[in-house]
């Protein structure tokens, strides 16, 4: 563009003249205004003649004719929506800085101020590779819509580090994007490897979170409207239905029918109404993303150890040059984006390594007490808790064959306290769960040892996703819940469905009130019966099991030996039964009083105690078989499995 009209202040004209320079028209700056020749493309997408007179005076514009290019003008926002449907994608790259780099004492220094690991000291432990650091920049327009006539638009921008797809903070988000950059990737360096598509899905979750959130206010603005609107149609409805049942009381019994189809009729329109009106005061949003960039910063990959007494756990950092700052890390066990803790057998976070095993031996560390209460998830309960346990009732409730089953929990009498408890947190424990799914973290509230925690630990915040049939890269992008039914038992079950780039999925939810805080216990996919407490199974074998099963959760890393017994034998079953066996077996994994059974007899044991707590077919001969062991020993370790959990077995699920 001439200099000239770059001058202008009017940034409508500045854009559209951009527009047609960059679809290869030519442009002459005449003063006043500007004669533009615009390329065949452009002329038809817009529907202009080939010469085309611009200005942004309006007196210009009525003296000798042609385009008035400002805000508004149907031509320039047809313009601008052709841009943003197009999209702007690109790659940048920041020049390396001059040396001299950090020196390897005062990189140890500066990561010690700026990460600190509770329970551990922080080395660094080998040479700092220069590379350059992807992070994708994706910017995009928030459209909202409160009222059916009202619409309001705002731009928002978020940078992800493309390498483990954490959403950096606006403070470092700034800094970076306003470094200067070139086109291209950057030379004479490696470079780290970026996983865009897991990056583009942080993107799109932490812009449809920000969209949510401004929705929400926009809500709760136009409330009194909405409770006005609903309060005139009920008022309208209301009168009458009043009126036809004054005509019906003196009515014959022939006229009284007809009174009695049109209330029906009535009240089918008013509830109609009465939809048509939430609707119309919900509000949408949209995000359209317009401008995806990866830019490469220089960067060094540093290899840490995180040390706590002689244990000793390797990760490595990245250090940004050019700000002279670490990137944040997740946890390498959970995936959380939370302080890191040293503990005793691995490298955690606050939200996967509990009091209980960040404390005890090691340097620097304080033992744990007796009166502690929260058990970690690999932890066992105290083997004199509870050894009086009754032994369940023999029941088959899916067919014949020998089995055991826990009589079903007696449901709660309608308690009006409970249930206004439930009312108030309902909405908030779903659409908080699936919340902290699409942005890659961790839900705040995990019941411990229960079957979501032992999902977390499989697979990272993202296994929900997986709980419900759906690959952990899907983009969530919209969610429904549905108020739980009265009576509620000791576990309330939240149902609803997920609006997900793989399609509609729908979920169970089922959390328990401690106190007045919610604790989510576990995610089911569909809708189970009994609460959730009973699970649906079709047995498959572990050739023929479900390949989308397989695809959505593979088997995890790093399972000992009745995990992977556990994990092959009851995959067929589905996920969520392996969740349970799982969470059942770390309840009690390194109990003495096991130790003398082989792997298969505990894992054929674990299985059948499940099964049995979630009502389901517990044939103890069958599951032997498959486990391969003589039925008698399944037998006695399930004898044995029952004294460990004693009266803790009633709140497994």
């Amino acid at each position: 563009m001439t200099a000239p009209v770059a001058a202008r202040r009017e940034p409508a004209l500045r854009f559209f003249v951009d527009l047609v320079e960059a679809e290869g028209g030519a442009v002459q700056d005449m003063g006043e205004r500007v004669l533009l020749l615009l390329e065949d493309g452009l002329r038809r997408r817009l529907g202009l003649p080939e010469e085309l007179m611009v200005s942004d005076d309006p007196e210009v514009v009525a003296e000798v004719g042609g385009l008035l290019a400002v805000p508004g003008q149907p031509v320039v926002v047809d313009a601008a929506e052709l841009v943003l449907r197009r999209g702007d994608a690109g790659w940048r790259h920041v020049e390396w800085p001059p040396p001299p780099l950090p020196t390897r004492e005062r990189l140890q220094e500066a990561l010690r101020e700026q990460l600190v690991v509770e329970h551990g000291r922080l080395d660094v432990e080998g040479q700092p590779a220069p590379c350059y650091l992807p992070f994708l920049h994706v910017a995009a327009l928030l459209g909202h819509r409160v009222f059916l006539e009202e619409r309001s638009e705002e731009r928002a921008a978020v940078l992800v580090d493309a390498c483990t797809a954490s959403v950096l903070a606006p403070p470092m988000a700034d800094a970076l994007t306003r470094l200067a950059s070139r086109e291209g990737p950057g030379t004479g360096h490696l470079h780290a490897e970026p996983d865009l598509l897991r990056a583009l899905g942080a993107a799109h979750a932490a812009l449809d979170a920000r969209a949510a959130a401004r929705q929400a206010v926009l809500v709760r603005e136009a409330r009194a409207a909405f409770e006005k609107e609903r309060e005139r149609v009920d008022s309208y409805y209301e009168a009458a239905l009043a009126s036809i049942d004054a005509r019906r009381a003196g009515a014959t019994s022939e006229r009284a029918r007809l009174y009695d189809a049109q209330g029906e009729a009535t009240r089918a329109e008013w509830a109609r109404r009465r939809e048509e009106t939430e609707e119309k005061f919900a509000g949408t949003r949209e995000v359209l993303p317009f401008r995806a960039h990866v830019l490469e910063v220089p960067g060094l990959r540093v290899p840490v150890t995180v040390r706590r007494g002689p244990r000793a756990y390797r990760m490595g950092l990245d250090w940004v040059l050019a700000l002279g700052r670490v990137l944040p890390c997740r946890c390498p066990h959970c995936g959380a984006e939370q302080p890191l803790v040293a503990g005793r057998d691995r490298l955690g976070c606050d939200a996967c390594l509990p009091r209980l095993v960040r404390e005890g031996d090691g340097a620097g560390t304080t033992p744990a007490t007796k009166t502690a209460t929260h058990v970690a998830p690999d932890q066992a309960p105290d083997e004199a808790a509870g050894e009086a346990q009754a032994r369940a009732e023999p029941g088959d409730p899916n067919g014949a064959g020998e089995t055991e089953r826990t009589p079903e929990p007696r449901r709660r009498e309608a308690d009006p306290r409970r249930a206004k408890q439930v009312e108030k947190v309902w909405r908030d424990v779903a659409l908080g769960f699936w919340r902290s799914v699409a942005m890659h973290e961790r839900f705040r509230s995990v019941a411990p040892r229960s079957p979501l925690d032992a999902l977390y630990r499989c697979y990272g915040p993202r296994g929900p996703l997986r709980a419900v049939g759906v690959p952990p890269d899907a983009l969530l992008s919209g969610m429904h819940s549905f108020a739980p039914e009265e009576p509620f038992d000791d576990v309330v079950a939240t149902n609803g469905a997920l609006r997900t780039s793989e399609g509609y999925v729908h979920y169970t939810l089922r959390w328990r009130l401690m106190g007045k805080e919610p604790s989510v216990v576990e995610v089911l996919p569909l809708r189970p019966p009994r609460g959730g407490r009973s699970l649906r199974v079709g047995r498959r074998t572990p050739a023929n099991a479900d390949t989308a099963v397989s695809r959505v959760a593979p088997r995890p890393k790093g399972l000992g030996a009745v995990e992977a017994l556990l994990w092959t034998h009851g995959i067929g079953d589905g996920l969520p039964l392996v969740m349970r066996c799982l969470a059942l077996y770390w309840r009690v994994q390194g109990q003495r009083r096991l130790g003398g059974f082989d792997p298969g007899a505990l894992a054929a044991a674990v299985e059948l105690t499940a099964r049995r707590h979630s009502l389901l077919r517990s044939d103890a001969t069958s599951v032997a078989r498959r486990h391969g062991v003589p039925p008698a020993t399944v037998r006695d370790a399930c004898d044995t499995l029952d004294s460990l959990l004693g009266a803790a077995a009633t709140q497994m699920w």
